[in-house]
């Protein structure tokens, strides 16, 4: 929807890092007061309790007696959800500025083009954490309550401690939350480059699903953005069944992998946004 103009009229004079600071803070209160993000969150809710209710796995279809294995099986299948729902939203991002006419607006209240890509980037990041972050206490919670956070056994042997299986849980979600911003980014650049939101949507998500089986069909999944999303979730539920898995391997080069795809997104989106004329 349209932006009030006087919500960016007072950002003319300000520092470039206090400006973009202000101009999220903007960004991100107008993504969540869209109904769809919290008709989202509501359902991942409402799908996790199921999952807990039933207490299925859905590999194996064996019952799951273990808290833990219950959280690993609701965050793994809910992320699948929140990964599509960033795409689309950050897909929209720009493109539904261009589209409604108020990247006018922003720009015309001296509001950089630099500042407007990064806003983007930073508000959408915040979400996706928001929502991830909001998965795995959901989880965790309703773990608990449905089969108790015990020590993973084999008869009288224990395989885990419930302390091991709680430190890498909380790894679980830290990781997955470093491994979204190079998602957000690749959307914000295909945001700037096709103005139109269902033609960004529908060209961004086909990409996006054709890099991970490019990337899996020649084996180099882990040179691609895609692959540290749903690593570290997968490797929890196999150590919640009892696998050892040292998630913490991965750190340095998602890190490394996070920010290189991360600077490349965005200073290829800045650099087409600045030569985009949007009076056209």
């Amino acid at each position: 929807m349209p932006i009030a103009t006087q919500s960016y009229c007072w950002l003319r004079a300000e520092g470039m890092w206090l400006r973009i600071r202000r101009i999220t803070i903007i960004e991100a209160r107008k993504i969540l007061k869209k109904k769809s993000i919290w008709v989202l969150v509501s359902l991942l809710i409402v799908f996790q309790a199921l999952l807990t209710l039933f207490g299925i796995g859905l590999t194996g279809g064996t019952a799951l007696d273990n808290g833990y294995q219950i959280s690993a099986l609701s965050v793994k299948v809910s992320l699948q959800f929140i990964v599509l729902f960033i795409l689309v939203v950050s897909l929209k991002s720009i493109s539904d500025e261009v589209s409604y006419g108020t990247i006018k607006i922003m720009l015309s209240n001296s509001v950089l083009r630099q500042d407007v890509v990064l806003s983007k980037f930073l508000a959408v990041c915040l979400l996706s954490w928001i929502l991830v972050v909001t998965v795995g206490v959901v989880g965790l919670v309703l773990g608990g309550f449905s089969a108790g956070m015990s020590d993973l056994k084999e008869g009288e042997y224990i395989i885990f401690s419930s302390f091991f299986l709680l430190k890498n849980y909380f790894y679980t979600i830290i990781l997955t939350l470093l491994s979204l911003p190079p998602l957000v980014a690749y959307s914000i650049l295909f945001s700037a480059v096709i103005r139109n939101p269902g033609a960004s949507v529908g060209f961004g998500i086909a990409i996006y699903f054709l890099l991970q089986v490019f990337s899996e069909s020649y084996s180099i999944e882990e040179y691609s953005f895609t692959y540290y999303i749903f690593r570290p979730v997968g490797e929890y539920y196999r150590i919640a069944h009892g696998e050892l898995h040292n998630l913490l391997t991965d750190l340095i080069h998602l890190i490394v992998s996070s920010s290189f795809y991360v600077v490349i997104f965005i200073v290829l989106a800045v650099y087409l946004v600045k030569r985009i004329d949007f009076w056209d």
